[in-house]
């Protein structure tokens, strides 16, 4: 039954959050969705928010038979399918490039209008 491998499963997740999102240390996924969930797209945040609740259901054997393993499973699937997508190099490049292509811009741009200038002038 998924009951009995839910902590495991959701440490094995939050180790892979650590690794692709940088969510810091620690086994918790209720750690690793404070400090990497907000990278996620919302609706697989609702689903590490759903399976760090059912983990504290967990820990209760009355409401452990009220977890529902077919929705986790779905969940655990699909945190694990996105984060394993993730290519951390890929992503550093995409922000390297969202900041410096803006500058680059501005530079030539300015480049452009003192050349111009230069020739309007007559200095060049």
């Amino acid at each position: 039954m998924i009951a009995n491998e839910l902590p495991d499963t959701n440490a094995a997740i939050a180790r892979l959050m650590r690794d692709k999102l940088g969510a810091g240390p620690g086994d918790s996924l209720a750690q690793a969705m404070r400090k990497g969930g907000r990278r996620l797209p919302n609706p697989l945040r609702q689903e590490g928010r759903y399976l760090v609740e059912q983990e504290a259901m967990w820990h209760n054997p009355r409401l452990r038979r009220a977890i529902d393993p077919a929705k986790i499973r779905r969940a655990q699937q699909d945190l694990t399918d996105h984060l394993e997508k993730i290519d951390r190099w890929d992503a550093f490049l995409g922000r390297t490039v969202g900041i410096l292509a803006p500058l680059m811009f501005n530079v030539l741009l300015i480049f452009a209008i003192v050349v111009v200038w230069l020739v309007k002038t007559g200095r060049v």
